[in-house]
Parts: C-alpha cells; structure tokens; sequence
C-alpha cells in the first residue's frame, strides 16, 4: 500500500482558520481500482470561531473488488474528551435493501437515523479528506458529470443532512503547492446549476491540494509528503 500524510487548515468564510488537522491515508498499490482497501486517519483541532471548539479523530475505511465501485464501509468520528461522538455503519435492513444507519452523541443524547443507500450517495464532513473519498469513488474523467446525494453530516450538530450535488471533473490545471507546481485536477461541486459552485483540485492519489466551497470557506494543504512511485 501507498501512504501519503500532511497538514490541513480549515477556514470560514470570513477567511479565519478554524482547525488543523494531521491527516494520513494508505492506498492499495496502482490505480485507484482493482481489489483493494483505502483508509483514512486523521486528528483534528477546532478552534475558536468555530462554534465548539474541541479535539477530535476521524477513522474511515472504503473497499473495492475487483472493477467494481469503491464502497464505504465504515466510518467513526470522536472527541478526545469522549463527550461527542458519530459513526456510520453500512448494512442492509429487513427487506434486503442496503442502507447507511448514523448514529451521533453529545454528552449523554443520543441520536439514530437510517438512510437508504444508492451508489449516487456520498457522505461529506468539514474535512477535504471527504472531497478524496467523493473523488475516489465517482472515478471522473475529464468533462464527466454526475448527480450525487450528499450525505453532509453536520460539523457542529453531527447530523447527518442530505442534500443533491452536481460533480464536474473540469480538467487539469497548474497550481503552486508544497510540493512545488503541480498539474492537478480540478472538480466543480454543489447544488446542480448553482452560480458559483465549489471547487477542488487534486492529484492522482485524490489528495486534495486546494478547496474553495460556495460561501468562501475551505481548506488549504499546508504540508504534504511527496506521491511514492
């Protein structure tokens, strides 16, 4: 497997850095296919003005088998303190139907809600390592579009919130990164047919090296290590 680790800062839309988070992903060997396991740890620090400020970790796990799709299969989401916490889990209800159940607590409630899960659902989180995931499984190719149901759970909340969103992968583009100039990818993504919609760019490995959400808010990569060969 590939590793790749580096340093996110988030901001608001007013420009202020509201988190860092230390992140690192391991990727099956070759492309973005092909059996394998993609994983992605990360620890994250939230600070003020971000509403609740706190110290939080971050697990998730897709899989693939052979050319078939790059699935989720778990994800968990929790503060240092243990006062707060969410996970998805990825089962099938009583009819056979697959479904995501997420489940999230603050302090001492709890929360449930089962959502049936399609291959146009993704899931969203304030971290650029979910603008990888939704890359890695819409395998875009330039000029490609496609209709997805985002799943955005809540930063603050931790409710899981649906909502549609359109994905254009628009190109490459050259943007001066830590590791240099680099030719990278660039999606757009947001309600379908919004004015000003959001933007990424990524490399191969789907790391996620810019991103500028609608209202102005996003994350800037301030260390990453270099792509292995």
């Amino acid at each position: 497997m590939r590793k790749r680790k580096g340093v996110y800062q988030a901001l608001d839309a007013a420009g202020n850095v509201i988190s860092d988070e230390r992140w690192q992903m391991w990727l099956p060997d070759g492309a973005s296919a092909g059996n394998g396991l993609w994983q992605i740890e990360s620890e994250v620090t939230r600070i003020a003005p971000f509403p609740h400020p706190r110290i939080e970790s971050l697990a998730a796990q897709l899989v693939s088998v052979g050319d078939g799709p790059i699935a989720w299969h778990a994800l968990s989401i929790h503060t240092r303190d243990g006062a707060i916490e969410a996970g998805v889990r990825f089962e099938k209800d009583a009819a056979g139907q697959d479904c995501a159940r997420f489940c999230w607590r603050r302090h001492q409630q709890s929360w449930q809600r089962q959502c049936v899960w399609r291959a146009d659902c993704e899931i969203g989180y304030n971290s650029a390592l979910f603008g990888a995931a939704a890359v890695w499984r819409s395998r875009l190719r330039p000029g490609e579009s496609r209709i997805i149901t985002m799943i955005d759970i809540d930063a603050v909340t931790l409710e899981p919130l649906p909502a549609q969103q359109s994905w254009s992968h628009r190109g490459f583009e050259a943007l001066d990164t830590p590791l240099g100039r680099l030719s990278l990818a660039r999606y757009e993504f947001g309600p379908a047919g919004a004015a000003t919609p959001g933007r990424l760019w990524c490399d191969e490995d789907g790391v996620v090296y810019a991103y500028t959400a609608a209202d102005g808010s996003g994350f800037r990569l301030a260390a990453v290590n270099a792509k292995q060969t």
